[in-house]
């Protein structure tokens, strides 16, 4: 997801926005695939830089 390229997630990893949590993100995948992150300052111009919180299960969710 560099500037200039693609806009979204593929549709295979589920994004959306953590509910009751300040810009924080949740991500899913397969059956019980999941990681919450947040958008954290580029590093280099032009490219997103994701900060990864926890990546597991359900059971990482609050």
């Amino acid at each position: 997801m560099e500037e200039g390229r693609r806009t979204a997630f593929r549709k295979g990893l589920r994004v959306k926005k953590l509910r009751g949590a300040n810009d924080v993100y949740e991500m899913t995948w397969d059956s019980d695939g999941r990681a919450t992150f947040a958008m954290g300052s580029p590093i280099q111009e032009g490219r997103f830089h994701i900060v990864w919180l926890d990546i597991g299960g359900h059971e990482i969710l609050p």
